[in-house]
């Protein structure tokens, strides 16, 4: 006989495992990621603390600027470079070497905490004979750093230069597998209460069993097992991004 009351059972039970899988999928790719990894400047430890060394402060009519110098590897090719604040804006424009016709460079931006604001690539084709054009930087830069990434054929630098805090991964791998966990959980609630309610007894006997009052697996083989799964997920996501901090972000 149709039983009503068993179908909206089902039905609750499935759009449970369905959100579960659906909010953990979510919570893992998109969320824990924007929320743990973010992006750390890995500077030389015998550099400055922060950013390159200031040379000269210049005023004009719009605004003023302050003249830096890169470290001593890039010089060749970016001799200087010039933060410029205008109109309450703040842009960046190298003075690099003649011969130069293609450059690619990062820039890695800090505000007066020294905060990390962000790295721009710059890729540029150059059209005034020994500078950059002026490109814009977040409105609340103090202090610059520079990698010169390429200068025509003649440099090269695939050096890493940016990835993720220890923190930051820590914290990434341990909201994967609490959230695996979670979701294991929530699983097996919904498998028992289907199991439970599948009235197998009626139409199969087992010597010894009973089918209404079988499990998915115990509580502590659910943790278990899905605190193991939860940090091979972790380690398959936390390589992931070091991958694409490596092939995408330090190119």
């Amino acid at each position: 006989m149709f039983n009503f009351d068993l179908l909206v059972l089902y039905v609750k039970d499935a759009l449970v495992i369905l959100a579960a899988v659906a909010a953990y999928f979510y919570l893992i790719a998109s969320v824990f990621p924007r929320f743990a990894l973010r992006m750390v400047w890995k500077r030389d430890r015998r550099g400055p603390i922060l950013g390159d060394r200031g040379v000269r402060k210049l005023t004009f009519p719009e605004g003023r600027a302050i003249v830096y110098e890169p470290a001593l590897a890039y010089r060749r090719f970016i001799r200087r470079y010039a933060l410029i604040k205008r109109e309450g804006c703040t842009y960046i424009q190298c003075r690099i070497h003649d011969a130069v016709a293609h450059i690619r460079y990062d820039v890695a931006t800090f505000d007066r905490r020294g905060r990390l604001l962000d790295v721009l690539r710059v890729s540029e084709r150059v059209t005034e004979t020994g500078h950059t054009q002026p490109v814009r930087l977040p409105r609340d830069t103090a202090y610059a750093c520079v990698t010169l990434r390429k200068a025509d054929a003649m440099y090269e630098n695939r050096k890493a230069t940016m990835g993720y805090s220890f923190v930051g991964l820590g914290i990434y791998a341990g909201l994967t597998v609490a959230a695996t966990m979670g979701a294991a959980l929530a699983l097996r609630h919904s498998l028992d209460e289907i199991l439970t309610t599948i009235p197998l007894d009626r139409y199969i006997r087992v010597e010894g069993v009973t089918f209404s009052e079988i499990r998915v697996t115990d509580m502590g083989t659910t943790l278990a097992v899905s605190a193991l799964l939860g940090l091979a997920i972790a380690a398959w996501g936390l390589l992931m991004h070091h991958i694409h901090a490596s092939k995408v972000m330090n190119r």
